[in-house]
């Protein structure tokens, strides 16, 4: 690894974590609350509920952030709360890069 090689890769790094407070920070996400809370997306197997429109959804837009064993931890305790926050109350938030 050169010298040089090492600004790329924080620069990199920098660009990963934005885009991610961007998403995370922005809302609320219209089309990831439809996914949530609309009923017509949800089945249920095996006793339990399925939302495989919502799963697909949160893979592709989280998923490149996330190793997989963490991603639904990460969106079931806090990764949803401010875009439901935003979803429940007048209010509509974004990210910007002070």
């Amino acid at each position: 690894m050169h010298i040089g090689d090492s600004y790329l890769v924080e620069d990199t790094n920098k660009e990963v974590i934005k885009k991610f407070l961007e998403l995370q920070f922005t809302g609320p996400d219209e089309a990831f609350m439809e996914l949530l809370w609309n009923p017509k997306y949800t089945t249920v197997v095996n006793n339990k509920e399925v939302d495989e429109e919502l799963e697909k959804y949160v893979t592709e837009a989280y998923g490149p952030y996330f190793i997989d064993s963490y991603l639904s931890p990460f969106l079931n305790t806090y990764g949803m709360s401010y875009q439901v926050i935003a979803d429940k109350s007048v209010y509509k938030f974004s990210f910007k890069r002070r």
